[in-house]
């Protein structure tokens, strides 16, 4: 088993509860990026992107693991892999940790995401979700 960073245990209603924040900032996210004008300041969208993405992580791992990650949002990654091993696809391995990536800059650095980027990480979101959307349904 991999080290997988903090967790701790969840329960279904657990997943469930997950999956709705990640639905809401899913949609929060489509939302701004509708509205955003080219020049503007795109962080609030990528944050919402990057809430999402750890939200839809969090209830694949509580309803395959039982686990959810805690604090440590890089461990989550491993989290996730231990949980769904083989139906993990490298792609969206890659695409989550992408998103994941924006985190620190987005919340707590200087520079300012742009339209382009806040595109690019939406369709990221977009294709992630609907992986861990058709996992969170089969199960």
């Amino acid at each position: 088993m991999t080290r997988t960073g903090p967790s701790k245990d969840a329960t279904p209603t657990d997943a469930d509860q997950r999956l709705q924040k990640a639905r809401a900032f899913h949609q929060a996210a489509q939302d701004g990026f509708a509205l955003l004008e080219e020049g503007e300041i795109a962080d609030p969208i990528v944050s919402n992107i990057v809430l999402a993405a750890i939200a839809y992580v969090d209830a694949l791992t509580a309803q395959h693991a039982g686990k959810i990650n805690k604090q440590d949002h890089a461990a989550a990654r491993k989290l996730l892999r231990n949980a769904l091993g083989k139906e993990l696809p490298r792609e969206q391995e890659t695409r989550f940790a992408r998103i994941l990536s924006h985190k620190d800059e987005t919340h707590y650095g200087a520079r300012t995401k742009r339209r382009n980027e806040a595109e690019s990480l939406l369709k990221d979101l977009e294709r992630f979700a609907e992986f861990a959307e058709r996992l969170l349904n089969t199960s």
